[in-house]
C-alpha cells in the first residue's frame, strides 16, 4: 500500500556534531534534513512572547474549559523576562498551571507566582542592585508596583 508521509523532527542537539561524535547515525541525518529551518529559542525572541501568550490564553481556555480574557500587563512584563530555557512548552506550561490554579478574568502575578519567583527574581534583584537598592526607583524602572516588587523579592528570599 503506497503512503506519502510528510515528517517533522525537532531538536535542540547540534545533529552533524553528533554524526561526526557517532551518536547519531548519518543516514538518518540526510533523510531527516531535506528542509532545515532554525528557530532562535524563545529567549532570543522576546517580541513573540505577547502574541505566544495570547494564543495560549485562548488554546487553554478551549482546553481547560475556562474563560481567562488575557494576561495582566503586569504579569505580561515577567513572562517577556523570564529565561524560557523550556521555550515554548515551558511557557505553555506556566500558563496552563496559572489558569488552571487561578480564577477571575485575567492572569495575574499572583496566579504565575508558583511558577516563576525562582528564575525571575535574580532579574528583580539586578535591577535593585542598579537602582543602588533603592526600592521605589527599581520599581520604576521595572515599571511595576512598588507593592508589586515587594512581594517578588519576598518569594524570592522564600524560594
Amino acid at each position: 500500500m503506497p503512503v506519502d508521509v510528510r515528517l517533522i523532527a525537532s531538536t535542540n542537539r547540534d545533529l552533524p556534531a553528533e554524526v561526526e561524535a557517532g551518536r547519531f547515525r548519518e543516514d538518518l541525518y540526510y533523510r531527516l534534513d531535506v528542509v532545515h529551518l532554525a528557530v532562535p529559542p524563545l529567549r532570543v525572541r522576546r517580541d513573540d512572547i505577547p502574541r505566544l501568550v495570547d494564543h495560549l490564553v485562548q488554546r487553554l481556555n478551549a482546553k481547560l474549559g475556562t474563560a481567562f480574557a488575557g494576561v495582566e500587563p503586569e504579569a505580561l512584563r515577567m513572562l517577556v523576562d523570564q529565561p524560557w530555557k523550556g521555550n515554548v512548552r515551558e511557557l505553555e506550561n506556566v500558563l496552563e498551571r496559572a489558569m488552571v490554579l487561578g480564577d477571575g478574568t485575567l492572569v495575574s502575578l499572583e496566579h504565575l507566582a508558583v511558577n516563576l519567583t525562582a528564575p525571575g527574581a535574580p532579574r528583580y534583584a539586578d535591577v535593585l542592585a542598579e537602582a543602588r537598592f533603592d526600592k521605589r526607583e527599581a520599581a520604576r524602572r521595572l515599571g511595576i508596583s512598588l507593592a508589586s516588587l515587594y512581594r517578588k523579592l519576598g518569594a524570592f528570599l522564600r524560594s
